[in-house]
C-alpha cells in the first residue's frame, strides 16, 4: 500500500513520522511520538466509558426482559393457564428467586 502524501489522519493512526516530513514542513511540526501518551490516554478512557455503557445497556435490557417473563407468568397463573407448580418448568429461564417472589405473590392475591 502506498502511503499518501501529507494525510495527517492516516499519519496520526499509524504513528507515521519522519525526519523528513519535519524538516519540509516547519510550520506544521509533526509530533506524534510525544503525544502518544495523552492519545493512549484519551482512548483509553474513551473505550473505558464505552464498556460500562455497554455493560449498563445489557443489564438493563436483560432486567426488562426478566420483569416481561414475570409478568407474563403472572399473567399464565390469573387466567388458570398454568399451575404454580409449573412455572419452572415452562420458564427455566427464570432463577429460583424469581419463582418463589412470584409464588408468594400470587398466593397473597389469591
Amino acid at each position: 500500500m502506498e502511503r499518501a502524501e501529507q494525510n495527517i489522519y492516516l499519519d496520526c493512526y499509524t504513528g507515521f513520522s519522519s525526519a523528513k516530513i519535519r524538516e519540509h514542513d516547519k510550520e506544521n511540526n509533526y509530533y506524534f511520538e510525544s503525544r502518544e501518551k495523552e492519545v493512549v490516554g484519551i482512548m483509553m478512557a474513551l473505550f473505558d466509558q464505552e464498556e460500562v455503557f455497554d455493560t449498563y445497556v445489557k443489564s438493563e435490557r436483560k432486567e426488562a426482559e426478566r420483569r416481561t417473563r414475570k409478568e407474563t407468568v403472572v399473567q399464565l397463573l390469573k387466567a388458570g393457564r398454568c399451575s404454580v407448580d409449573e412455572i419452572g418448568e415452562l420458564f427455566p429461564q427464570l432463577d429460583e428467586g424469581d419463582i418463589i417472589e412470584i409464588k408468594q405473590e400470587f398466593m397473597q392475591q389469591v
